[in-house]
This record gives structure tokens, C-alpha cells and sequence, in this order.
């Protein structure tokens, strides 16, 4: 049985609304765009459209090894992925750019929990706002 994919036109849609790399410079970067394209043509309204990160980019935006980011999970100090398959795991561009603000703006491990919370609670509640 064969799978197809819709790709809606940049202009068409949620995709006029997505923020997308103007060109993928690394495949986790190709990945992560094709998660997007695939969000946008199952139809992802404008509201909930987002660029989401598989591993390999999150690793080179905060630079961090694989071993200390999943330590920083397991202190609290970073949100969790979110799976969205059985061996895909992916985080909301804001959530990761949320944390590095935070970092560089000298949060204590505390602060950084709270935020961490804060941002995981509004997983939850995305859907509620749609």
C-alpha cells in the first residue's frame, strides 16, 4: 500500500504562517524541517505550527554533549523531549531557545525548574487554545 505526503505550497495555509530555515545546512536540519512539512500537511493550523528539533540540533544549539543534556533532563533543568514516534523524539524550537535565554542570563538550577515546569505545563494546554 502506498503512503503519500501533501506538501501545501509556502503560501497555502499554516505554511505561510511557519517559520521555516531558509536552507538546511546539516541533515538534523533536513529532519527537522521534514517534521515540520509533515506537521503542516496534516493540516497543523497556524496556532500550533512550530519548528521542532530532533537531537542533533538541539546538541549544537546549546552546546552540550548527548550525556550532559539528558543530565540536565533528569535535574529538571531541561525540558523533556516529546515523542512522536517510536524512536523519535523531537523539542519545540521556543522551548530550547526559552532555556538558553535563561541561561545566559545567569538563572540559578531553581529558576531554570520553574521555567522547565512552566513550559511543559503549556504542552499540556496547547491543544485547549486551538
Amino acid at each position: 500500500m502506498e503512503t503519500k505526503t501533501r506538501i501545501l505550497p509556502r503560501s497555502a495555509g499554516a505554511a505561510a504562517n511557519c517559520v521555516t530555515p531558509t536552507r538546511a545546512t546539516s541533515a538534523s536540519e533536513v529532519a527537522d524541517s521534514r517534521v515540520l512539512a509533515d506537521a503542516v500537511a496534516l493540516g497543523a493550523p497556524p496556532k500550533t505550527c512550530a519548528v521542532l528539533f530532533r537531537l542533533p540540533s538541539v546538541i549544537s544549539r546549546v552546546g552540550k554533549s548527548r550525556s550532559t543534556l539528558y543530565e540536565a533532563i533528569d535535574k529538571g533543568v531541561f525540558p523533556p523531549p516529546i515523542k512522536v514516534g517510536v524512536r523519535v523524539s523531537v523539542w519545540p524550537e521556543h522551548e530550547v531557545d526559552a532555556i538558553n535565554r535563561a541561561y545566559i542570563a545567569g538563572r540559578t538550577d531553581e529558576e531554570l525548574r520553574a521555567l522547565v515546569r512552566r513550559l511543559v505545563a503549556e504542552r499540556v494546554h496547547a491543544d485547549d487554545a486551538g
